[in-house]
């Protein structure tokens, strides 16, 4: 029975069941374990099947000893997993830290007529050939155990979108239908919901992971911070973009490039200012959190 990390949710268990083979019987004994790290468990179990001691995380648990009135198999039951007090001192600091650090906002005011301002849409650019549109794969392929560190490349994944990062996933190098990003490329998630991330390439190398889409512009001609903050606005208005035709229809003013190049930049500070944001938020969660843990469970006392 292995507990497996809340992450702020409800607890989730799994249960590993396999057939004893019929000389040896049914076991006398279950592991049951808390998951810390996916290495951790893998040592384990493979200690539990050779009779070695468990650790901290983990006990072999004798089957009888579970057969009371209250049969109760949550690993949480079993194994009292104490957290390391926290250090409160560096958990100020740092929610301190972020806040000090959140930029200033772009100073904006209500926008004059703006009936001077013709409208096209994403698609209409990609006919003009001002913007190329690519689609990443449908699906992931997974890096082979046995390949080496050259056999992989850097992938750009949904989830680096979503949080604004550089790419953390790996793709097999000899895998068909690469897309490589190049500076300056601009990426969504397909599907998108409302408040979906939109990234800016800043170096290129890496790939085109899958559900995401590249948006690559004449940059003579359109600011790849602009059309990101565009996209970015439709984002948080629509409910869903499902697909390469529906991120096509968005809605792009056709600013002068000064003035797309000005608005970019606002952009760019807005994006800074959400990622300060989300630092203050995580900062102030593991500070709250553990204070709370801490003094319910005697680890931590009011210092007067």
């Amino acid at each position: 029975m292995i507990g497996l990390p809340r992450d702020g949710g409800l607890p989730t268990d799994v249960w590993v069941l396999h057939r004893p083979p019929p000389e040896e019987g049914p076991p006398e004994s279950i592991l049951i374990a808390l998951v810390v790290d996916h290495e951790g468990l893998v040592e384990t179990w493979r200690g539990h099947t050779t009779g070695a001691e468990p650790g901290d995380s983990a006990r072999s648990v004798a089957i009888l000893d579970l057969l009371d009135d209250d049969v109760d198999l949550s690993p949480d039951r079993h194994i009292r997993a104490d957290p390391e007090p926290l250090d409160t001192g560096a958990a100020t600091a740092r929610l301190r830290a972020a806040i000090a650090a959140l930029p200033e906002p772009p100073r904006l005011r209500p926008a004059g007529d703006r009936t001077g301002h013709a409208v096209t849409t994403v698609g209409d650019l990609v006919k003009a050939g001002v913007l190329a549109v690519r689609q990443g794969p449908f699906r992931r392929e997974e890096p082979a155990p046995q390949a080496g560190p050259g056999a992989t490349l850097r992938m750009l994944t949904a989830r680096d979108v979503h949080a604004r990062r550089a790419a953390t996933g790996r793709v097999p190098a000899d895998s068909p239908g690469h897309v490589t990003l190049e500076p300056g490329d601009v990426v969504a998630v397909v599907p998108a919901v409302a408040g979906s991330g939109v990234v800016v390439v800043d170096d290129g190398g890496a790939v085109l992971g899958p559900r995401t889409q590249l948006l690559r512009p004449d940059r003579e001609r359109l600011d790849p911070h602009y059309l990101a903050g565009v996209l970015w606005a439709a984002a948080t208005v629509e409910t869903r973009i499902t697909g390469r035709s529906d991120i096509r229809r968005v809605a792009v003013p056709l600013l002068p490039i000064g003035t797309q190049r000005d608005v970019g930049e606002a952009f760019r500070n807005l994006w800074a200012l959400e990622t300060g944001l989300r630092e203050v938020r995580e900062a102030g969660l593991v500070l709250l959190r553990g204070s709370v843990q801490g003094l319910g469970a005697g680890s931590l006392e009011v210092d007067a």
